[in-house]
């Protein structure tokens, strides 16, 4: 969770798709994280499922992820991960 802390960051403050498109690894970066950790095939996604908290709050943080990158053309984690 560490890793993506910056690339989350810089994400928020995105404004416009100039700025998207020159932070298009950050997007790619926290995707597949979010993708992976609903699957549950990475460590966080495993830790979660055994645990069986923080899977409402992992979808939540998708969902926030892909408005913003609805907005600036980006890739989208695929709604059926994210619980709707």
């Amino acid at each position: 969770m560490e890793r993506l802390s910056a690339p989350l960051d810089e994400i928020e403050d995105i404004e416009n798709k100039e700025e998207a498109s020159n932070k298009s690894d950050n997007f790619s970066r926290v995707k597949n994280f979010l993708e992976d950790a609903l699957n549950k095939t990475n460590k966080t996604g495993e830790l979660l499922d055994k645990t069986g908290e923080g899977i409402k709050k992992l979808q939540s943080l998708a969902s926030k992820y892909n408005k913003v990158a609805e907005l600036c053309a980006m890739p989208t984690v695929p709604s059926f991960l994210l619980g709707k």
